[in-house]
């Protein structure tokens, strides 16, 4: 999610960052002093919930286009 392709790749980029926070925030939970994940999630840790939940991600492959995947959570 840090290379900067991502934002082209995933066309709701908020969304997205959302889904990855929240489960990041469920495991960092099970240690929540290791330095390396609070400060990967820092930034954007307020505006997340915690756990994995069920999305449509919404994806602009460069090879093959638009793609829709249901992520189960």
């Amino acid at each position: 999610m840090l290379d900067p392709s991502a934002r082209e790749l995933y066309v709701e980029w908020d969304e997205m960052t959302d889904i990855a926070v929240s489960g990041l925030r469920e495991v960092a939970a099970s240690d929540p002093e290791d330095p390396r994940l609070r400060s990967l999630i820092a930034e954007p840790w307020p505006r997340a919930d915690v756990g994995h939940r069920s999305s449509l991600i919404h994806l602009r492959h460069p090879f093959v286009g638009g793609q829709h995947l249901l992520i189960y959570g």
